[in-house]
């Protein structure tokens, strides 16, 4: 009797947790959680599967009826074999109700399936509007059937994610939305500071992120501004090519909405470069004119 519970626990409750998870992976980078044990892991499945359950038993109920297939319903006295001291499952298996059975899986697959794609699908649109109130707009003061449409669609999406998410918000990679954004960086490294646009994240066999790859980017000279500047050099130096930087030498990353910092941080640069010259240039010419005063001898009479 126990094998048989382990094993509806894994077709029914486990398996549809992990279908979620993997369909919505491939719209949203998802994590693995390491804190907990793995058999924790495997029972914390037990409560998202149940409601995943639910939505597979409604949409058994009524989605089938539409199609022209029966609706599937519990064979409890099926269920009462499984509890019996030496279960034998042999007259159910060779009966026709087997075929409820894998009905009712297919649609719990499916509908699990969908249910973690439209999550993944929500996170990353999240993730591209930047947050969760600019994903979620006000609707104008004059819609259109369409544009009404629309909204409620989006609310209504928005609300069934935001169920999910009570879950699987755990499982989200906090990293993952610069890089899907492409957003600028300031990286502070063992080696200097890196300004540049966050093109991907590199992840070891277990998850943890082995390093980033920045493109378009600029270094800074840190600590030797002063001696580039008076030699008429900008310390900001633009490479060639995207940039691997390891995780383990990263100590900050700091996030500016574009690159205006860097642009105005140069351009500070080129001016107190035009500056300094402009002041060797002065001093030149008054050296150059108090030497010219200092030779000049009158003529004698």
């Amino acid at each position: 009797m126990i094998s048989l519970l382990v094993a509806g626990f894994i077709f029914y409750l486990y398996a549809p947790h992990l279908l979620f998870k993997f369909a919505a992976a491939t719209n949203y980078d998802l994590i693995t959680r390491k804190e907990i044990p793995q058999v924790e892991e495997f029972f914390a499945a037990g409560l998202p599967a149940l409601f995943l359950n639910i939505q597979a038993v409604l949409l058994a109920r009524v989605v089938l009826p539409l199609i022209g297939l029966a609706p599937v319903a519990a064979d409890w006295q099926a269920i009462a074999l499984v509890f019996e001291k030496d279960p034998d499952l042999s007259k159910y298996v060779r009966g026709s109700h087997i075929m409820s059975l894998v009905t009712y899986g297919a649609v719990l697959g499916i509908s699990s399936w969908f249910a973690g794609w439209k999550y993944g699908q929500t996170l990353r649109r999240i993730a591209l509007a930047g947050g969760s109130s600019a994903y979620v707009r006000r609707s104008p003061e004059y819609p259109s059937i369409r544009q009404a449409a629309g909204l409620v669609a989006r609310v209504v999406g928005f609300w069934y994610f935001r169920f999910w998410d009570t879950f699987y918000a755990q499982y989200q990679d906090p990293f993952y939305p610069v890089v899907l954004r492409q957003s600028f960086a300031f990286v502070h490294t063992v080696r200097g500071l890196y300004h540049g646009i966050v093109y991907g994240a590199d992840k070891k066999r277990d998850g943890d992120i082995e390093g980033i790859v920045l493109i378009g980017v600029s270094k800074f000279s840190r600590g030797h501004e002063a001696e580039l500047v008076r030699a008429g050099r900008n310390p900001i130096t633009d490479l060639t090519g995207p940039l691997f930087i390891k995780w383990t030498e990263i100590t900050d990353i700091n996030y500016p909405p574009d690159a205006g910092i860097l642009e105005g941080k140069r351009a500070e640069y080129r001016q107190r470069i035009i500056a300094g010259v402009a002041r060797t240039r002065r001093r030149r010419a008054f050296l150059r004119q108090l030497a010219a005063t200092q030779n000049f001898q009158p003529r004698k009479p």
